[in-house]
């Protein structure tokens, strides 16, 4: 045997790991580019419902100020045992949550 020949085989096997670790490389950056775009995407999802949440809460207060104008003009009277501000306000926030559901695509629960 040659003692040149022995070096060609260890020059060949450092070529072939040095492309082997390459593509390794290259795989892992495009999972990082990957994972980095999904990341995004949640993000902007993560803010868009935070949006939804602000807008909801304040229309859920105007609708209790609305609700509050309106049993200041209207004569308290019962009804079934509940009084009747009592039921209103049930309704007002039961309205409020299935609209928020509606809102977001949901059913209601």
């Amino acid at each position: 045997m040659a003692a040149g020949g022995g070096c060609g085989e260890t020059v060949d096997q450092y070529r072939a790991k040095v492309e082997r670790l390459t593509q390794e490389l290259a795989e892992a950056n495009r999972e990082k580019i990957r994972a980095a775009e999904c990341g995004l995407v949640v993000l902007d999802e993560n803010q868009t419902l935070k949006h939804q949440y602000a807008d909801l809460e304040s229309e859920q207060e105007t609708l209790k100020q609305e609700l509050e104008q309106l049993q200041e003009g209207v004569p308290r009277w019962r009804c079934g045992g509940y009084n009747r501000a009592q039921v209103d306000s049930n309704q007002v926030v039961e309205i409020t949550q299935v609209k928020a559901w509606s809102q977001m695509g949901l059913p209601k629960p």
